[in-house]
């Protein structure tokens, strides 16, 4: 158009419009495939860190706590959040950047665990030894016996040395401890025999067990010693497998508790 009008020539302008169409054509196919791709990359990490996360709530809800590892879940699942909002807004490559954080504080979860099961480990073949005395003797004498697996979440009704039911069990909020006093949330660890058979009782119906053994009082006054727990610690008692449970969460002050139905069903064997 700087040109005179019988001069003007349109021809070149009309080639540079037309490649420069076309590259924005392409341009514009390119981002949306990539777009895309980013969508289906932050879709699928955000899939995967949500159900890592519901994971590891279902299996260590009562555990995060004191596996040092709740502020580290606490986190994840902000991140895990913002970046469901940035996906809602389209920002993929930002949604991203939240669910490496992510990811970073899970990892932070995963340590924690692998820690309690390295401190765990040596404990191994005394919770194998203890399950083998009482399935032994409940087959010597032809008699009936309770198992509670706190790992597998379940109670075993024993009856000569085999597995006559099987019960959902809820335990203390710090289930995945020893129990060591009172207050603690843990439910304890060992070999006890029932005190009480109580058909009326403030959780439906219970059986009382006669913890603390002596190996309970004799671990505390150690951890006393060495001062991993307060001097006012006492070592508590009224344990029990009781009734009022099947929320399937983690709620007691250390007790066992089973639905109603299965209390019923234990009382009539033992």
């Amino acid at each position: 158009r700087a040109r005179l009008k019988p001069w003007r020539n349109y021809a070149v302008a009309e080639t540079l419009l037309s490649q420069a169409t076309a590259l924005a054509n392409r341009a514009a196919a390119q981002s949306r495939e990539r777009s895309r791709r980013l969508e289906s990359l932050a879709r699928s990490e955000h899939a995967a860190l949500a159900a890592e996360l519901t994971s590891y709530r279902q299996s260590l809800d009562g555990s995060l706590l004191h596996l040092n590892a709740e502020r580290s879940y606490a986190e994840s699942s902000l991140k895990l959040q913002v970046a469901q909002r940035l996906l809602a807004k389209g920002e993929f490559r930002a949604a991203r950047r939240e669910l490496e954080r992510g990811r970073h504080s899970r990892r932070r979860i995963g340590a924690a665990i692998n820690e309690r099961l390295s401190e765990e480990a040596p404990y191994l073949a005394q919770w194998r030894r203890l399950v083998d005395e009482t399935l032994a003797e409940s087959r010597a004498r032809g008699g009936t016996a309770v198992v509670v697996d706190k790992s597998d979440r379940r109670t075993y009704l024993i009856k000569a040395g085999r597995v006559a039911a099987s019960y959902v069990s809820d335990f203390g909020y710090n289930a995945s401890r020893q129990k060591t006093y009172a207050g603690d949330g843990a439910p304890p660890e060992g070999r006890y025999h029932v005190t009480h058979v109580k058909q009326r009782s403030k959780y439906y119906k219970a059986l009382e067990i006669s913890y603390p053994s002596p190996e309970d009082r004799a671990r505390l006054d150690r951890l006393k010693r060495e001062g991993r727990v307060p001097r006012s610690a006492r070592i508590g008692g009224l344990i029990e497998i009781h009734g009022e449970g099947g929320r399937r969460e983690d709620w007691t002050m250390g007790c066992v508790a089973l639905s109603n139905r299965d209390m019923d069903s234990i009382l009539r064997h033992v």
